[in-house]
């Protein structure tokens, strides 16, 4: 053995007795480079609490033809991960673009269908329709 990488956590412990050359390594790069980041489970996005909001989740509660309460899809929408977020939005941006290439809504029946695919993801992912909606308005510039 000529050489030993030596993964460390912290500038602490980066010093280890080994009489035998070692490269201290940040084991976070090596993370990075597998595209093995840990992944971060809790969130709690800044919802303020004015009427703007107020008037969003009512537009989200009328397009997912499911009334539910604020705090509900608040608390639905913080229980999502940040890893997930992002993949259920890739989802709903996809299934706009397909939408978007059949041009506009022509009419009411086709504008519920519309509305209701888009809530079907949610569904379907074990979300509630609602909370999908203000998850990707939320995300909408990533």
């Amino acid at each position: 053995m000529e050489k030993v990488w030596f993964y460390y956590f912290s500038e602490t412990n980066k010093d280890i007795p080994v009489a035998k050359p070692y490269e201290p390594l940040f084991v976070k790069d090596l993370w990075k480079s597998l595209d093995a980041e840990k992944k971060i489970y809790n969130n709690s996005y800044p919802i303020p609490d004015n009427p703007e909001v107020d008037k969003f989740i009512e537009v989200f509660n009328a397009l997912s033809f499911d009334p539910i309460p604020k705090k509900k899809i608040i608390d639905e929408v913080n229980s999502i991960p940040q890893f997930e977020a992002t993949r259920l939005c890739t989802m709903v941006r996809k299934k706009m673009e397909e939408q978007k290439s059949r041009g506009n809504p022509k009419n009411e029946k086709e504008l519920e269908r519309d509305i209701l695919e888009i809530g079907s993801i949610g569904l379907r992912e074990g979300v509630l329709p609602a909370a999908l909606l203000m998850l990707y308005i939320m995300n909408y510039k990533n």
